[in-house]
């Protein structure tokens, strides 16, 4: 039944060539979230993609109203704007959470292992959308947002602790030096490179000090 679900399900709109390239404006309307479409194939959530379309939408309609002009030829820009955000790219055609399916019908765990991977885990670093996407997002946050790299070195930190807990793992006494290998490895698994590993150290400086706080 799951099965079926994977093949008809609407979340997955997006990986129908023609569902995705729907024009998303018209004279006087814009579609935004799960009404253009934009449901997250991966995530199986459209409330991010609904959160950004939403922002260029609005932005184009302002500047509609102050130019007096909502025809379709202007409310192009709103479709072009969707089109070429890398986020909502990577959100509306990943395909590993619906192939998910063929691993669940064949019972194959090499298969779903490799959507999982891919799609959820470190293998999707190798997706040029996601990973320009996420870390243009991070910085503009870290910009905008005061404190916002040690708030998300203690919700991993926070992650971390429970992950080792329900492991069973009680005595934690990782020194600087093993928890700074640890994020190298990390790093190193997400396929960054030496250059741009050195660039990141001090977001792992604020990582490993959250998560000592975290295990003290």
């Amino acid at each position: 039944m799951r099965g079926l679900v994977y093949d008809t399900f609407e979340i997955f709109v997006a990986l129908h060539e023609k569902q995705r390239n729907i024009p998303l404006s018209a004279s006087g309307l814009m579609l935004v979230g799960d009404a253009a479409g934009l449901e997250s194939t991966e995530l199986c959530d459209g409330i991010p993609t609904a959160w950004f379309s939403a922002e260029y939408a609005t932005e184009v309609a302002i500047e509609a109203i102050k130019r007096n002009d909502t025809s379709v030829q202007f409310l192009k820009k709103y479709d072009q704007l969707v089109r070429s955000d890398k986020l909502i790219r990577w959100a509306t055609s990943g395909r590993d959470r619906h192939n998910l399916r063929l691993a669940q019908r064949y019972h194959d765990i090499e298969l779903f292992r490799w959507c999982i991977y891919h799609g959820f885990g470190p293998g999707a670093w190798s997706n040029p959308d996601f990973r320009d996407a996420f870390i243009s997002r991070l910085m503009e946050m870290v910009r905008e947002v005061p404190g916002a790299l040690e708030k998300i070195g203690d919700m991993f930190a926070r992650n971390f602790i429970n992950w080792r807990r329900r492991g069973h793992v009680i005595d934690i006494s990782y020194t600087n030096e093993d928890m700074k290998s640890a994020w190298n490895e990390f790093l190193i698994m997400l396929g960054i490179p030496a250059g741009a590993r050195d660039l990141l150290k001090p977001i792992g400086d604020i990582f490993i000090k959250a998560a000592k706080e975290g295990l003290g």
